[in-house]
């Protein structure tokens, strides 16, 4: 159960390698342990199915491979307890209706500041679907 942020662990998919390395140093400072880190959604759902669940998945859109809103169906689809935090450059409507469409649980524009990223994902252990961005 998701009670306090030591107990939340955290899954990110992200092509690029330096956001990913300060998003895992940005959540360290929260206190949410990232057990699991890969470059596109079709390698995240191979680490989940070796054995590595998260509780929350913060996902980019735009990834090669698999992007973003066909690994959270996916994951929403055949992990249902999984919560899914959409981290995206694109601040339009349409990118996040579809987001939430496809069963994410928050939407978070980049950049962000660690403030923002820690209400959405206290949100998203809420279950308080809805959009986070400076932008609006």
């Amino acid at each position: 159960m998701m009670s306090s942020n030591n107990n939340v662990t955290i899954g990110i998919s992200d092509d690029h390698p330096k956001l990913r390395q300060v998003m895992r140093m940005c959540l360290d400072l929260l206190g949410y342990p990232v057990i699991l880190e890969a470059e596109n959604g079709k390698a995240l759902i191979e680490k989940i199915d070796g054995g590595q669940l998260p509780d929350i998945c913060l996902l980019d859109i735009n990834m090669p491979v698999m992007n973003g809103y066909d690994t959270t169906s996916f994951l929403k689809s055949n992990w249902p307890s999984v919560k899914v935090l959409i981290y995206s450059l694109n601040e339009d409507v349409v990118s996040r209706n579809k987001a939430f469409d496809c069963g994410a649980d928050g939407y978070l524009v980049k950049p962000c500041t660690i403030d923002e990223m820690q209400t959405a994902i206290q949100r998203v252990i809420k279950y308080e679907r809805r959009a986070l961005s400076t932008t609006f």
